[in-house]
This record gives C-alpha cells, sequence and structure tokens, in this order.
C-alpha cells in the first residue's frame, strides 16, 4: 500500500527534496556548496594532496570536511595541511 501512496504522492507533488529548506536558504542545490568531494581510492593517490591544497588556496572561505573513518595517515596530512593553510574550522 505504502508504494500506491508514494507513486500518488510523487506524481501529485513531485518528487520529494532533501532538506528543502536548507537547499533554498544556500542558492539551490547542494552540489553548489561544495568545491570537491573525494574518495577513499581519490585520497590514497599521492598527487591529490597538492591538488587539494591548490583548491583550499583558491577558496579560502570554505570548510574542509574530512571522514574520521580514514586512515590516520591521511587525516594527518590533510589536517596538517589545513593547519599549515590557516583554514577554517566548521
Amino acid at each position: 500500500m505504502s508504494d500506491v501512496e508514494d507513486f500518488i504522492k510523487t506524481h501529485m507533488y513531485g518528487t520529494p527534496q532533501l532538506k528543502p529548506d536548507e537547499k533554498r536558504a544556500f542558492l539551490g542545490s547542494f552540489k553548489e556548496r561544495v568545491a570537491l568531494a573525494l574518495t577513499v581510492a581519490q585520497i590514497r593517490n599521492p598527487k591529490t594532496l597538492a591538488m587539494v591544497k591548490g583548491i583550499m588556496q583558491r577558496y579560502p572561505q570554505y570548510h574542509l570536511y574530512l571522514n574520521a573513518k580514514l586512515s590516520q595517515t591521511y587525516l594527518t596530512e590533510y589536517m596538517a595541511l589545513a593547519v599549515q593553510l590557516n583554514y577554517q574550522s566548521p
């Protein structure tokens, strides 16, 4: 029954949105607020740190968010970079 109700609601009101109030407050799209998102595989690439440094220098008003589940090695590298560049903490 729930599937039928969801189908009807979707066609009556449109596709449900994730946090619509927050989306309206921040330029209309979540991706417009993200300068860079990396996978774990990309973080393991040694060239990525230099690229991230360039982006952090280009967008000093942004914030760096790190997944605490990352290896301590990678967390330390990126945290040290943030400290070196005097990057904002959220």
